[in-house]
This record gives structure tokens, C-alpha cells and sequence, in this order.
């Protein structure tokens, strides 16, 4: 299983420490330890966590892919080798 928090970034120290509370309904909070203190950093209501689906494929960058496409106002067209090449955001998960 996989998951997505959203509204949540990424610790900036390597060696910080960080407690993450997920709660059934999706929300999630997180708070940094500091010399032994319990600093809030975010609100469950500002977040979520979303879970990706078992056995899903590699999540691309639709801007990227949009790029290069060709828009005639009816379809866009797009060359698998656009696709292929655009960034993944999450690679594909197996079993």
C-alpha cells in the first residue's frame, strides 16, 4: 500500500525527528521533536492522506506530458514517447 500526504512536506533536516498521528478518516498531523518538546507543525484539518490503489501503475506528470501535445481544440494528441519520458512521481508499485 502506498499513500499520498497532502499538505505535508518533507522534514528539511536529515537528522530532525518528526511524529506523524494518521487517523481513520484520512487526516493526519505532524509534529517535530525538539530536545525532548512536542512542537505541532500542522493541522488535521489542513491535511490528508490518500491511499493509492494496490498494484498501480507509474504516476506521471501530466504538465510535462501536456508540453509537447498538440491541442486542436477538440483532442489533444500526445506521442507515447512523451509519456514514456515524463518525470514519474511514483513508480510503478508491485505486489
Amino acid at each position: 500500500m502506498s499513500l499520498i500526504l497532502k499538505g505535508i512536506d518533507m522534514p528539511e533536516k536529515e537528522n530532525q525527528m518528526y511524529m506523524m498521528e494518521l487517523y481513520a478518516d484520512g487526516h493526519c498531523s505532524v509534529a517535530k521533536i525538539e530536545d525532548g518538546k512536542c512542537y505541532e507543525l500542522t493541522i488535521p484539518s489542513e491535511t490528508e492522506a490518500i491511499q493509492i490503489p494496490k498494484n498501480h501503475g507509474n504516476l506521471k506528470d501530466e504538465n510535462e506530458i501536456k508540453k509537447n501535445s498538440i491541442d486542436d481544440d477538440y483532442d489533444l494528441y500526445v506521442s507515447w514517447t512523451d509519456i514514456d519520458n515524463a518525470p514519474t512521481i511514483l513508480g510503478k508499485e508491485r505486489k
